[in-house]
């Protein structure tokens, strides 16, 4: 399993923007997409905002379905603390919802029968 160290990878101690998120996520997806797993790595990393969190991690609901995803990225757990674990959990649980609430909204405007 590949680890991926944020703060290297974004050759910096604060996750704070949204473009350094999009650097992080398009790094993710490359194992995704071969379904690789792999562990983020938050070790270093002093400020971490949901801006930063809804780009490298928000979106890879897009990518596989929830029960695939929890099997292919995992957070190292020690690398992060109390506050930032609650800003990645929130991230997770708004990003999973919204794309539900797409499907939802998908199904219903293709109802057959109209």
């Amino acid at each position: 399993m590949k680890t991926l160290d944020i703060a290297e990878i974004i050759n910096n101690k604060s996750a704070i923007l949204s473009e350094t998120g999009q650097i992080v996520f398009q790094k993710i997806k490359e194992y995704v997409e071969k379904d690789e797993p792999v562990i983020l790595d938050f070790t270093g990393i002093e400020t971490l905002t949901t801006a930063f969190l809804n780009l490298a991690i928000g979106q890879l609901y897009d990518l596989k379905p929830t029960n695939e995803l929890t099997k292919l990225v995992k957070i190292k757990r020690s690398s992060v603390s109390e506050s930032h674990f609650q800003k990645i959990g929130l991230v997770l649980s708004n990003g999973k919802e919204k794309r539900q609430e797409l499907a939802d909204l998908q199904d219903e405007v293709m109802q057959d029968g109209y």
